[in-house]
């Protein structure tokens, strides 16, 4: 049985028992996200600099030196990064629940009902309005009114409201 398969000597369970008792997929269970990391390390590592050494002149054996002492230095700040962005992940995925769950039991009471749909947000300029009033007067008046109307008309149509009208000169 492959040392993956059971939980580094703290259990006598395999990732398939786990499975089974479960019905978590064996690859999340045998951290498949931490796998794709690694992998992608190493071809960064390998492209990065593994390559980079042997391009600026080393030997293979002088690059093999050199990347595994600073492969000794790096190591642990790739833990300290792994685990801050893992916190993080953490840290937002927590909060979403959390506030999953406030929105359930406001929803519950009453007190709150959840969207269908983001709402959206709209800003119209009439480029030039001060130029154009000075030239063609009323009609630049006529020409904002006939945009609010549109404004009013859209918004309405699609659940919305028109919240603020601005004229700077």
């Amino acid at each position: 049985m492959p040392a993956y398969d059971r939980f580094a000597g703290l259990s006598d369970t395999t990732f398939q028992q786990l499975r089974e008792q479960t019905g978590i997929p064996l690859e999340l269970l045998r951290g498949d996200s931490l796998r794709r990391i690694a992998e992608s390390e190493a071809a960064i590592w390998n492209s990065e600099v593994e390559r980079a050494m042997v391009a600026s002149g080393m030997t293979e054996n002088e690059m093999l030196q050199a990347q595994a002492d600073l492969g000794s230095q790096m190591t642990p700040l790739i833990e300290q990064v792994l685990l801050a962005l893992y916190h993080g992940q953490q840290e937002h995925t927590w909060n979403q629940g959390f506030v999953e769950h406030v929105e359930s039991a406001l929803e519950h009471a009453g007190l709150h009902r959840r969207l269908d749909r983001p709402p959206a947000v709209c800003f119209l300029d009439i480029t030039g309005y001060t130029r154009l009033t000075e030239e063609r007067g009323d009609a630049a008046a006529e020409l904002a009114a006939r945009l609010a109307r549109l404004v009013r008309r859209s918004a309405q149509e699609h659940g919305g409201t028109p919240v603020r009208w601005l004229a700077t000169g």
